[in-house]
């Protein structure tokens, strides 16, 4: 598979890095996630550029098979306006997806990026949504109202809904210094360590382990639905 995907938005805080590692990287075969931030450590091997070093940015992605690129809010204007002085070079992005999440605020800077996209002369096509941080107990039309006016208005279809749901884990994996691809890999026995265990404090741990790897399971199945409906080929 060969594919290049650029996440963006104008705002931050919509789940850009976490959709990333979560849903993208695991399931797009030897995907290497090239990082477009003010550059600091992050705790990860990914590569790391600032919107400025654009051309370095296109050397990675041609240096790979697929590339997943997380354009940080602080440099996502000056990433589209690199990409429109090397011309041509939004081509060599296949999907570029953007977060949408309920706030109003967020809404309206998904739709400002999408109609930024569009000016570039991004197809609508090639432009994906995801609906991250979801209510489960809410409709996506009571949700995210301004979000779906907007984009209707802008002519672009959402064919399927790409939903990400609100979850505790990420802040109890926060809380425990666990990465979720690790938990997800995690394919111990816990029943047999539980009945094993010879302190009180020894079950305690495994048990709040276990409740981890089975909150964590059950967001990994809702990614691999969000996943499938953002239509993503290599074609």
């Amino acid at each position: 598979m060969y594919l290049n995907i650029a996440i963006v938005n104008n705002s931050g805080n919509v789940g850009k890095s976490t959709i990333c590692e979560t849903m993208l990287k695991p399931r797009i075969p030897n995907a290497e996630v090239i990082k477009v931030e003010t550059i600091n450590s992050d705790g990860t091997d990914d590569a790391k550029f600032s919107a400025n070093e654009f051309d370095s940015i296109l050397k990675q992605m041609d240096a790979t098979d697929c590339s997943i690129i997380d354009v940080g809010s602080s440099n996502i204007e000056s990433f589209l306006l690199k990409m429109q002085e090397f011309k041509g070079s939004e081509e060599d992005i296949d999907y570029f997806i953007i977060p949408v999440i309920p706030k109003h605020k967020q809404q309206i800077d998904a739709i400002t990026t999408a109609n930024m996209l569009l000016d570039m002369g991004v197809e609508p096509e090639r432009i994906k949504f995801i609906f991250n941080m979801s209510d489960k107990k809410l409709s996506i039309e009571r949700q995210y109202p301004d979000f779906l006016s907007g984009i209707k208005m802008l002519d672009i279809a959402i064919e399927s809904h790409s939903i990400i749901y609100e979850s505790s884990v990420f802040s109890m994996l926060n809380n425990l210094d666990k990465k979720f691809i690790d938990v997800v890999s995690d394919n111990r026995d816990f029943k047999k360590l539980l009945r094993s265990s010879e302190t009180r404090e020894q079950r305690e741990l495994l048990s709040e382990q276990r409740s981890v790897k089975r909150l964590v399971e059950g967001v990994n199945d809702e990614m691999d639905i969000a996943f499938k409906a953002l239509g993503i080929t290599n074609e």
